[in-house]
């Protein structure tokens, strides 16, 4: 019998074929829906569409469901649910298929996609007028992998189904999506997608015309037709406005789309501004969140309607709303901060399962910024995030296990999470990822990769990795992925785009030429720039490019602004005569001129000032006037001063040691990227030296130290690979650091690194023409070190070829200069020529500066003919 309640239900359905399916009780098998696929379904699946008895509610259930309408419409979902599940206990797939709406949906429990779907396949598996809704239902959570494991095919039969039963919803528009390109186990069918588009396109469905438009258009999957995407264009905006003037909420929200950024009219923001607003007038709860944010984000953005439009999509329950608002109100982003209620706003979205909501939540309590820092609470928001599936909260999670910050440094599983992010589009993780390929120091390196993901950061309009690429083929560090030319352009649209580190690098490249012509003028501006975007280190630097300019007219012109009362320019001009820039190095002049500064309120006139005092440069050492000096201007704020007052204290040089202190004031100073600070922090917890050793933390700085372009971080943390020095020995990255560091000009890096390849010191294998090339090199730059060494080993000709003659100029010229083996060498291989070789060390070198000093030049060309004969070296 049929009841007037299915009477109702077929109605809606709308299909004379599901009557007749309802009444006979036959069903569709899978291997009747179509001919694209490409493989068998699993046998589990395959009893979706293998029929049974029909099992349709009837008249005496009716209660049922109306009981659990009613309870929903109250808010009491658990009533609701007890109601259905009455009637899952009967079998009946409206009961599985209500149910399974109140999960799929969160209508007042936490969504749960999982226990939808499994609902659904049960509403499907027995047939039923419902089952082309359930089939239907079913198809989008499988095709989006929504709960349950995505599966092309199976969505393919279940959108089949779908049709054939006349669901009269967007069954058509989803097939002819999976169609259009095919998917796994689906061939891709672009003349059937098109049917199905053009059937739903003529009945008036502005999606479909959308969808045509951008089939025809450049990079679509039908052939390129300009005047076809002008002419569906055309045809989505009449039909959505025809719509919309009907009265037609959703209509409204999709022309205001139209407008947005990206959209097919963008730009106008007044237009898509009155189309939400009738949307939400209209009652639409997504024209009111978009509508809301649109106020939020506007530069005449009016918060108090912004508020209004939150609070109303809010009280209707909507989590986006509540994600936006917690946002804004956390984040003092349009309104007026208030944590408590955002922070609750965000929890409320979180417990239904947002995934935004837990990503934010997590940043939120990771960072501390805001909020007391909660890094388990942080954690646990966004491993929850991750799993549902949203992107920052894999790049969040990935991030922390690439630093180690708050769990331990996991490589493997931050690549993992960083591509999950990738794989949804998230830019920042490719230039993180990328950022740490290049790097090489947590990941091994693949520069080669590392380029590939940041141009696709930059394609994607991510500044930092625009600003990291064009860095990196600054240097010369992706030798095969374009010119330094490149690396300048990109740095220059990074600078122009409001990026002050780019600005950094490129007044740092112009002032020591890296990568192009020296210009101090242009150094100046970019640094001007950067001081003014705010980058801490954007002022030591700029000094650095001012003084290096160093003309007789720049210093007349800092001269006249210091005497006409310019504190910065007195500071300046005292720096200037300290260190004999652009005029005469006067040490009095230039204690005089910091003294009229820091008088005038220039803070960082103390750190110089005080260093005068702390060195006894011009003046009798003051240990306690320079501690006074750096400690009343690190109070107010100079990061010089940190650094000096850090260091002093860390190391007790003229003071008592406070190392805890020192660290303190360094920590400080680091935090202001002072390059000397993380320098002496980095070397400082590498070594173990007054503090705890703490060697990922040394390298972290010392990294960052490097990365800015000094040298002597490089140096130490190739060292520490060198030696295995708080991390385990590594060749290939001792190599890399070291080189940069001797390519940077260290000739004590040069000297290191020589030494180890001549040598085969530690990881490092032999390689004894490049390391004679190092130290060559710093040996002739004067360090008595690489003289030594050099000397000894073509003395002995087993790693060089011998060179005796050589060998003795460099080794005696080292001795000349002090160098304390070579000298002890030259004092045993003259008391040798004289039977005294059992002389102790001490004795030695006595009788070596007797002699030098008393026969002069016979002496040295005596020493250079010993060292020439003498068969072997020991020292």
């Amino acid at each position: 019998m049929i009841t007037p309640r299915l009477i109702t239900n077929v109605r809606h359905w709308g299909s004379a074929a599901g009557v007749a399916l309802l009444l006979s009780g036959c069903v569709t098998t899978a291997s009747d829906l179509g001919p694209h696929g490409t493989r068998e379904l699993a046998a589990e699946d395959q009893a979706l569409f293998n029929g049974g008895q029909a099992n349709n509610l009837l008249w005496m259930h009716k209660n049922r469901v109306e009981e659990a309408d009613r309870a929903l419409a109250a808010g009491d979902t658990q009533q609701a649910i007890r109601a259905l599940e009455r009637l899952t206990h009967q079998g009946l797939p409206q009961g599985y298929y209500e149910l399974a709406k109140i999960y799929d949906q969160g209508l007042g429990v936490p969504r749960d996609a999982e226990r939808a779907a499994e609902l659904y396949r049960k509403a499907v598996a027995t047939p039923s007028w419902i089952r082309g809704h359930a089939s239907l239902n079913l198809a989008r959570l499988t095709l989006e992998g929504d709960g349950v494991q995505r599966d092309d095919l199976l969505g393919y039969y279940l959108l089949q189904q779908a049709i054939e039963e006349d669901v009269g919803r967007d069954a058509k528009a989803r097939l002819a999506a999976l169609l259009s390109r095919g998917g796994d186990g689906v061939r891709a069918d672009p003349a059937k997608a098109r049917t199905l588009y053009q059937e739903l396109a003529d009945d008036g469905d502005s999606e479909a015309m959308a969808a045509l438009a951008e089939a025809h258009a450049p990079g679509g999957w039908l052939a390129e037709a300009p005047e076809l995407v002008e002419d569906y264009r055309r045809r989505q905006l009449r039909a959505l406005e025809r719509e919309a003037e009907a009265g037609e909420p959703a209509a409204m929200v999709d022309l205001a789309e139209l407008y947005a950024e990206g959209g097919w009219h963008p730009g106008n923001s007044e237009r898509r501004r009155q189309w939400l607003s009738r949307a939400a007038n209209a009652g639409e709860v997504s024209a009111m969140t978009a509508l809301g944010r649109d106020h939020l984000r506007a530069s005449d953005g009016n918060a108090r309607l912004a508020l209004r439009w939150l609070d109303r999509a809010v009280a209707a329950g909507d989590v986006n709303a509540m994600v936006v608002l917690g946002r804004a109100l956390v984040e003092g982003n349009g309104l007026e901060r208030d944590l408590d209620e955002g922070t609750a706003l965000l929890n409320r979205a979180a417990e239904q399962g947002d995934p935004l909501a837990h990503a934010v939540l997590g940043s939120l309590y990771l960072d501390g910024d805001k909020v007391p820092a909660q890094p388990q609470l942080a954690l646990e928001h966004l491993r929850q995030g991750q799993q549902l599936g949203h992107p920052w909260a894999s790049y969040q999670l990935g991030k922390a296990y690439l630093e180690g910050d708050h769990v331990g440094q996991d490589p493997l599983r931050a690549m993992t999470l960083l591509q999950d992010a990738i794989d949804k589009d998230h830019a920042a993780a490719r230039r993180t990822l990328g950022a740490a390929l290049l790097e090489g120091e947590v990941l091994d390196a693949d520069p080669a990769r590392a380029e590939e993901l940041l141009t696709q950061a930059v394609e994607q309009g991510d500044v930092r990795a625009m600003t990291l690429l064009g860095q990196a083929r600054l240097t010369g560090q992706l030798p095969g992925g374009g010119g330094r030319g490149q690396g300048v352009s990109l740095l220059e649209q990074a600078a122009e785009q409001g990026d002050a580190y780019a600005m950094l690098v490129l007044g740092r490249a112009y002032r020591k030429g890296t990568g192009v012509g020296v210009d101090l003028a242009r150094s100046a501006e970019w640094l001007k720039r950067a001081e003014q975007a705010g980058h801490t280190s954007a002022g030591e630097a700029l000094m650095r490019t001012r003084l290096a300019q160093g003309d007789a007219g720049n210093i007349r012109q800092l001269r006249r602004a210091a005497e006409a009362g310019h504190a910065g320019a007195m500071t300046q001009l005292g720096q200037a005569y300290l260190a004999g820039n652009g005029i005469a190095r006067n040490p009095v002049q230039a204690r005089t001129w910091l003294a009229r500064g820091l008088s005038s309120g220039d803070t960082s006139a103390a750190a110089p000032l005080g260093r005068i005092y702390m060195e006894g440069i011009g003046v009798a050492r003051d240990a306690g006037r320079a501690m006074d000096l750096w400690r009343q201007a690190a109070e107010a704020g100079d990061s010089h001063a940190m650094v000096d007052l850090g260091r002093a204290l860390l190391e007790g040089d003229g003071v008592a040691a406070n190392p805890q202190q020192g660290v303190a004031w360094l920590e400080r100073a680091a935090e202001h990227g002072r390059l000397g600070a993380q320098l002496a922090l980095g070397k400082a917890y590498l070594e173990g030296e007054s503090v705890a050793a703490d060697s990922q933390r040394g390298l972290s700085l010392l990294r960052d130290a490097a990365t800015a372009g000094n040298a002597y971080a490089a140096q130490l943390i190739g060292r520490a690979f060198l030696d295995g020095q708080g991390v385990s020995a590594d060749g290939e990255r001792a190599d890399r650091w070291l080189t940069q560091a001797a390519e940077s000009g260290s000739d004590s890096a040069q000297k290191i690194l020589g030494t180890a390849l001549v040598r085969g010191e530690g990881p490092l294998s032999v390689d004894a023409e490049r390391g004679r090339r190092w130290l060559t090199t710093a040996a002739e730059s004067g360090h008595a070190g690489a003289k030594a060494t050099l000397g000894r080993e073509l003395l002995r000709g087993q790693a060089l070829e011998q060179d005796r003659e050589r060998g003795a100029e460099y080794l005696v010229d080292a001795a000349l200069e002090g160098h304390g083996s070579a000298r002890l060498a030259l004092a045993k291989a003259y008391l040798a020529s004289r039977g005294l070789e059992t002389a102790n060390q001490q004795a030695a070198l006595l009788w070596l500066d007797g002699v030098l000093e008393g026969e002069g030049d016979l002496a040295i060309e005596t020493l250079h003919q010993l060292l020439m004969e003498t068969p072997n070296l020991e020292s």
